[in-house]
């Protein structure tokens, strides 16, 4: 089983997998929809034609998660890497989202992202995937 933990998952009413939105230039895998509500994205099978190239540091992100890329848009899943990186990284950083949202709500502060949100969430959702086996 994949867990973060208990503490990761508390306040969360809903993961789901729902059909990706049309957008040309990006790719859409998760989102934190609101509080408690968490979205991850079907995606086709691999290999993806996007016919564009994914900017250097996406490019990255995904080849270390297991893909292969190329400057065509073209981008390779072999065996499960797919699966493991839409739980291992795409879930794991809705849930740092989650969690800091979650944080500022007990504190009395608003729950909307600051600046540095997206760079928090990540770091959270490395912590999240060194427990996950």
């Amino acid at each position: 089983m994949w867990s973060f933990g208990e503490e990761a998952y508390y306040g969360i009413d809903a993961i789901e997998l729902v059909p990706a939105p049309v957008v040309s230039q990006s790719l859409p895998l998760g989102r934190l929809i609101e509080p408690g509500r968490i979205v991850l994205y079907d995606q086709p099978l691999p290999p993806w034609r996007l016919g564009f190239d994914l900017p250097a540091e996406e490019r990255s992100r995904l080849r270390a998660a297991g893909a292969g890329t190329d400057r065509e848009g073209i981008v390779t899943w072999p065996g499960e890497t797919l699966r493991r990186f839409m739980i291992a990284h795409v879930l794991a950083h809705e849930v740092g989202h989650h969690m800091l949202q979650h944080e500022r709500r007990l504190r009395g502060e608003a729950a909307a992202r600051s600046p540095d949100h997206e760079a928090r969430a990540e770091v959270i959702a490395r912590k999240l995937r060194a427990r996950l086996g």
